[in-house]
């Protein structure tokens, strides 16, 4: 997954998408979960809970620290 550097207090997108490598499908259910963590910090986690459309995953989030997240 490639994505610009994160700056907090801003909106980001992010989408993925994942099939299925036996059948080649898109994935239909499922979760995906980002987790932004930085060394003696908390992280923050962003998460969709079911796809847009089968195989992907897209939601926007903003992270909250006050300094670049990457």
């Amino acid at each position: 997954m490639e994505h610009p550097p994160l700056v907090a207090g801003a909106n980001h997108r992010f989408a993925v998408h994942f099939t299925n490598l036996r059948t080649f499908q898109a994935l239909a259910k499922g979760s995906v979960s980002v987790r932004l963590a930085r060394e003696g910090g908390e992280p923050e986690v962003f998460a969709t809970n079911a796809p847009s459309r089968p195989g992907i995953f897209d939601w926007m989030f903003n992270p909250g620290r006050r300094d670049s997240t990457r």
